[in-house]
């Protein structure tokens, strides 16, 4: 975890001659522009203030924002009568609009003061520095850091970050999460339908708070020796969308998972730098690294709505287990070394070891099924990677490289043989048991081997070759090894200093040995197949599957005229897998290309324009078995097979101005983005062959905007020094806009409930991207 760089002010709210400032840090606190970096090398340039031999340096910013619109309006479809009737209401939870989900998912910039501060500090001989700040403060996403060092010899650095995940506000539940326990709400007990439930839903914030502190600490004794060590703990609390399935009354429900949880990273490292015995620079780095994963809930229960089997209403119906907890602990060496002929050695070597022993949770409260032998999963994975490469300079202007890696997942987790009666059925009781079942263990060797020439003859051009091979040794996978083989090309063009040209080229082959799952997994997996638990043996996963790639890329950079440079890129990349659609069914292709061009145009050093256009095409085919039985045969049959065709395009186009009104006075500066993406998935079934034009789905279509526009006003010091202030002064005026539609058919209308009538599904009627959020911004920052 690293600071924000960007923020080097603290923030205090201004009013300064009169006038209230507005500014940067709403919605703009994810970017920092170009007018902010200016202003900060201002003020860093500040003269030092002379004290006892020490220079203090320091920004502060204070400011506020606000909406300038209601914008918590987003495009959630309200819920009718037709299916909320039965309750006397003319509509149930979830009426169109209060969402905010999307704009809040990752900051928390919200309407009210702010504030920044970066205050630093050293001696005049430059031995000893600190720097202290914090960003954002008092918010959920606020971060502070403290920077402390003696040059040539020790460095500390310690940090607090916040950062939100919020994934919906907007969700419905007739839950409430206490600690780990789901309860309902008074009146929903007893409750066996979506339409009797759903009045009982009440709004819930859905996101995880996740803390991080992290600290880091190098000590170089001398010039031979270089220390590290680094530690950082990170606690998340919150909720996230789960899901649990009481039986019959009610039946599949969607529901809030509670998340209390840490993780805990460590490590330690020494490096040292010397000769070798042939006279060359070596270099040796060993260290250890160590992470722990800490649930704090090893699992949490639901309270039962209405009747199920043997649940009684308004008992606790279900246990649903977590992530569980878990460490990694590894050693790691490396060694560099000029050798002899021009060449030079790098090879890293890191073992790991991973494991999970958390006690199994029964997966409900009174319900009984016999419990497996084991305890516990025993969960034991150790990896091995030694990753080597040698760089040679054959000529003055041949140079070769050639790597070998090697990565052993070793999985020694004790497959688990689970009876028909360890196997729980449904939780109501019923009849549908699954039969006995086995754990698998997967596991795999990767190798890569490559070799690659650059060459370059004269100062303009440069050209390049490459040959790559790689294998898997699968264990407990669909296949028993794959191999890929692969070449590149690449080319550079520099005839003058006004055009620069790239390209490369790209072609690989990956076959895998032989396809079986009945014979690796399935026949393992499900000893007592009784036909429907064991998937289609047409299916072929693109990760195992016989597979064509092929790229290219073109990118220029062009000096039009003065001050004027022209960047066009263009980028190409198809992969068939080769399903045969006669017995075999998954995605056949997947291709794209994408094009755009830059322009940066610098008017003079007080006005400078960029704009920016960028095309991106995707489509994917897909072949698949449609009424033909597939389970448990080695060679089904596959037809009549269906064909899924997805097409996907995206443009977007970015431009921004940069105009200092006065010069070294006020900096002006407007940014604007705006992305839109369109989704058209075609379906048809043979004998016609084709997807049938516009598909039977509707369009997905997105839309994201965002203006942004900035004033940076810098006071005379003669005015500044009149109220007292000895250093620089700013005030920023900031507005954004910012605009995300997402027409999406599959979540809207987004309704808390199912629209089956008679059944007990109920959905939280989260997912709600659409937001339109105006902002106005205003600070003063001070430095000295």
């Amino acid at each position: 975890m690293k600071r924000r760089v960007g923020f080097v002010k603290f923030v205090i709210s201004a009013v300064l001659s009169g006038a209230v400032m507005a500014s940067t840090g709403a919605l703009a606190q994810t970017a920092t522009t170009a007018t902010d970096v200016s202003a900060q090398s201002s003020m860093a340039a500040a003269d030092p203030v002379p004290y006892l031999g020490w220079w203090f340096h320091g920004t502060v910013e204070v400011g506020g924002r606000a909406f300038l619109n209601n914008p918590q309006k987003g495009d959630q479809t309200a819920t009718g009568p037709t299916l909320c009737g039965a309750t006397g209401k003319s509509q149930c939870p979830g009426v169109k609009g209060q969402s905010l989900g999307g704009y809040y998912e990752y900051s928390d910039v919200k309407p009210g003061a702010f504030s920044n501060i970066d205050l630093a500090g050293g001696s005049k001989d430059g031995l000893y520095q600190y720097n202290i700040g914090g960003a954002n403060i008092g918010y959920n996403d606020q971060s502070y850091y403290l920077d402390l060092s003696k040059a040539g010899e020790q460095y500390f650095n310690f940090g607090w970050d916040e950062t939100p995940h919020i994934y919906s506000t907007s969700a419905l539940t007739p839950f409430v999460v206490n600690g780990n326990a789901l309860t309902l709400v008074p009146g929903a007990v007893g409750k066996t339908l979506s339409t009797t439930l759903s009045p009982f839903a009440q709004p819930m914030t859905i996101g995880i708070q996740r803390n991080t502190a992290f600290a880091h600490y190098r000590w170089t004794p001398n010039d031979a020796w270089d220390i590290n060590a680094d530690y950082s703990h990170m606690s998340r609390t919150g909720t996230q969308v789960g899901s649990t399935d009481f039986g019959t009354t009610p039946g599949q429900m969607q529901i809030p998972k509670p998340v209390n949880d840490t993780t805990q990273n460590y490590s330690v490292n020494g490096e040292y730098v010397g000769t070798s015995p042939w006279g060359k620079r070596i270099l040796f780095k060993a260290g250890y690294t160590g992470s722990q994963y800490t649930d704090n809930y090893a699992a949490f229960t639901v309270q039962t709505p209405g009747t199920s089997g043997a649940n009684v209403a308004g008992a606790i119906g279900s246990q649903i287990s977590l992530w569980p907890s878990n460490q990694a602990n590894g050693a790691t060496a490396t060694l560099a070394a000029d050798l002899p002929w021009q060449s030079r050695y790098a090879g890293t070597v890191t073992y790991t070891m991973m494991t999970q022993n958390a006690a199994f949770i029964p997966a409900g409260v009174g319900i009984a099924f016999t419990p497996p032998p084991q305890s516990s999963l025993s969960g034991d994975i150790n990896t091995l990677l030694s990753n080597n490469v040698v760089t040679t300079k054959i000529t003055s202007d041949l140079t070769s490289k050639l790597s070998y890696r090697y990565y052993d997942f070793k999985n020694n987790t004790p497959e688990l043989i689970l009876t028909s009666a360890m196997a729980p059925c449904n939780l109501g009781g019923g009849t549908n048991c699954a039969p006995g079942v086995n754990t698998i263990s997967m596991g795999y060797v990767k190798q890569n081997a490559a070799e690659e020439l650059n060459w370059r003859p004269t100062q303009e051009w440069n050209f390049g070759a490459a040959y790559g091979y790689e294998r898997y040794d699968w264990t407990r996978a669909d296949v028993n090894a794959t191999n890929e083989n692969s070449g590149k090309i690449f080319a550079d063009w520099k005839p003058s200093s006004w055009l620069t040209v790239r390209s490369s080229g790209y072609y690989a082959v990956r076959r895998y040995d032989n396809y079986n799952n009945l014979l690796y997994v399935g026949t393992f997996q499900w000893p007592a197949n009784s036909g429907n638990m064991q998937y289609a043996q047409s299916y072929r996963q693109l990760m195992y599957d016989n597979r064509n790639t092929w790229k290219a890329n073109l990118a220029a950079d062009l000096v039009a005229i003065h001050n004027l440079t022209i960047t066009p890129t263009v980028k190409y990349q198809d992969t068939n897998y080769g399903v045969d659609p006669n017995n075999q069914q998954g995605l056949q292709d997947s291709n794209g290309w994408a094009a755009g061009v830059d322009a940066v145009y610098v008017v003079n050093p007080s006005t400078s324009l960029m704009v920016g256009y960028m095309f991106e095409y995707n489509t994917q085919l897909l072949y698949g078995c449609a009424g033909a039985t597939q389970e448990g045969l080695a060679n089904p049959p596959c037809t009549p097979a269906s064909i899924t065709n997805d097409k996907s395009t995206i443009n977007t186009v970015t431009g921004a101005v940069r105009y200092a009104a006065i010069p070294d006075k006020l900096d002006t500066e407007l940014r604007y983005t705006a992305a839109h993406g369109s989704d058209n998935m075609e379906l048809s079934v043979p004998p016609t062959g084709n997807p049938t034009t516009g598909g039977q789905f509707p369009v997905d279509k997105t839309w994201f905007q965002r203006l942004d526009a900035t004033a940076t006003y810098k006071f005379d010091k003669e005015t500044v020094a009149l109220l007292g202030w000895k250093g620089d002064a700013k005030a920023k005026l900031h507005y954004a806009w910012e605009r995300n539609s997402d027409s999406n058919w599959a979540n809207d209308p987004l309704a808390p409930f199912n629209t089956i009538s008679g059944t007990g599904v109920l959905w939280m009627a989260w997912n709600n991207p659409n937001y339109n959020v105006h902002m106005i911004m205003a600070s003063l920052a001070f430095g000295w």
